[in-house]
């Protein structure tokens, strides 16, 4: 732990530690040349401060900070002391009222802005105005407890353009040592450990890659990524996916990748981000180091740490693909749960049908009540038919959404027309067998 959480916002990713308590986020170039807006790039309709409206409009590791900060009044970790903005500029280099870079990035109203209400266009301008636009920001974006101050200061003398905010509240950092945590929600006791033990991630294709099985449930395996901590394989490559992850505090990030086996590719379906059981306080404790994590191999982090819910995922039926579910842990050896459910089409049977029908793909939106529903030859696809010379496979009493199963009954029958199922939905979830 340390005792003050010192926060640079910039715009880019090179850090330097500087001593052994206290982590500095330092970045060349934090601000373009003659920009005093901490926001991203390529918002060129922002060219004042009053102009900022969403938190996303920020740079990444000031969304970081001010959900930070909203976290440690929240969890009354921050009640009273001194907020402190030092700005400052490249004295070696003269402020000027030229756009950086080649004007894609940023125009000549937002130059314009840093030298408006007839200031000097000095580098000491240049610090000031930055250093009024993080307490701007800090002041837009979070109620600050009556016994907190803000205090500012601009050096345009500086030897980099950037801002450092020091704020009086603890937070874990690179350099904090590897220390037992009790879990504010269980008293468990957890690990901060970046130095633990890194999982080794095997390839997609790795035969020994474990199986994540239906109705199975998988937990931590003791080791810490870089970033992720996890990786294992579907048991399903089709159907409704549901899942319960159950973080610890210390926070984790579940992703489910989809691997396509002909292109060698891979796309994100499903991503948690870092969620926690107890996010406030874990946002406080955790969200620096996960940044700064962030700024050196991308592992996901977003700003903020969330509650966990529940996971639905329909995996429909795409061919030569293969799903994997992978954890990112890169704090330590964390303890997370997670329990996973498929909804299975079996194999059709000699003459017969699936034993239960996952959503797919239909080639209508709207079905009447019990009217004759077909498998097609392949059992991909469903169709209406009014053949009175053959036995009907399914037929569907009840409310379709997005070409999916919703609220209702499906009935189910076999070769010779007989009702052998009834598969009950509720709120496009299969709930269980209705009585025949």
């Amino acid at each position: 732990m340390i005792l003050l959480k010192k926060l640079l916002l910039e715009t880019t990713y090179n850090k330097r530690l500087l001593t052994e308590q206290t982590t500095t986020y330092e970045f060349k170039d934090s601000f373009p040349d003659n920009i005093v807006l901490p926001i991203n790039p390529k918002q060129l309709n922002i060219t004042s401060f009053d102009k900022i409206t969403a938190i996303n409009q920020l740079t990444p590791n000031l969304q970081n900070f001010i959900n930070t900060l909203k976290s440690a009044i929240v969890a009354k970790k921050l009640i009273k002391g001194a907020i402190t903005i030092t700005a400052s500029a490249d004295g070696s280099t003269p402020a000027t009222k030229q756009i950086p870079g080649d004007g894609t990035n940023w125009n000549q109203a937002q130059v314009d802005f840093s030298y408006s209400n007839g200031a000097t266009v000095s580098n000491q301008t240049l610090a000031d105005r930055r250093a009024q636009g993080i307490e701007y920001i800090i002041k837009k974006f979070v109620k600050l407890p009556a016994e907190v101050t803000i205090t500012k200061t601009g050096n345009g003398a500086g030897t980099a353009k950037m801002v450092t905010v020091v704020v009086p509240i603890t937070t874990y950092n690179a350099q904090s040592p590897k220390t037992n945590i009790t879990n504010p929600k269980t008293k468990k006791v957890e690990i901060f450990d970046l130095a633990a033990a890194k999982y080794t991630v095997p390839a997609y294709t790795d035969v020994k890659v474990p199986i994540a099985k239906c109705n199975g449930n998988l937990e931590a395996n003791g080791l810490s990524g870089n970033p992720i901590a996890f990786r294992s394989k579907l048991e399903t490559k089709s159907g409704l996916v549901t899942m319960n992850f159950i973080p610890a505090y210390i926070p984790d990030r579940l992703v489910v990748t989809q691997y396509d086996k002909t292109k060698k590719t891979t796309k994100i379906i499903h991503d948690t981000g870092y969620v926690s059981d107890t996010p406030v306080s874990a946002q406080v404790d955790f969200g620096t180091i996960l940044s700064e994590l962030n700024s050196k191999t991308k592992n996901g982090y977003d700003g903020t740490i969330k509650a966990p819910s529940a996971i639905s995922i329909d995996l429909g039926n795409v061919p030569n693909t293969e799903y994997f579910v992978e954890i990112y842990a890169p704090l330590g050896p964390t303890a997370w749960l997670l329990s996973i459910n498929c909804q299975v089409s079996t194999a059709p049977q000699s003459g017969g049908k699936p034993t239960k029908v996952i959503p797919v793909p239909l080639q209508f939106s709207k079905i009447p009540d019990y009217q004759r529903l077909y498998w097609n030859k392949d059992y991909t696809q469903i169709v209406a038919a009014t053949d009175p010379n053959r036995s009907q496979d399914l037929a569907w009493a009840g409310v379709i959404k997005n070409n999916k199963w919703f609220d209702g009954e499906l009935y189910i029958f076999d070769k010779d027309g007989i009702l052998t199922n009834i598969d009950v939905y509720q709120s496009g979830v299969y709930v269980g067998q209705g009585t025949l």
